[in-house]
């Protein structure tokens, strides 16, 4: 209800049903577990591991874009007067 006053009310109590609090909080818990169960099929965890010593002999390697590692003369030098 809206009052002519035009004043801000007051949630009303109780406004949802048990029913329906229950089908939304099993709703959340369905999707995370959902998300879980996905992730640990794919094996998202195993593809970061395996990637992992390849990126370490890259590092150690020295390759990497030379714009990156190197500091560049606008990083060093002063600006103009």
């Amino acid at each position: 209800m809206i009052e002519s006053s035009g004043r801000v009310q007051r949630a009303p109590e109780h406004f949802l049903q048990p029913g329906q609090i229950r089908a939304v909080q099993s709703g959340r818990r369905d999707f995370l577990r959902g998300a879980l169960r996905a992730a640990s099929v794919t094996g998202a965890a195993a593809g970061l591991t395996a990637a992992a010593p390849a990126f370490a002999q890259a590092a150690a390697a020295g390759a990497g874009e030379r714009a990156i590692l190197e500091p560049q003369p606008h990083a060093i030098t002063l600006g103009q007067p």
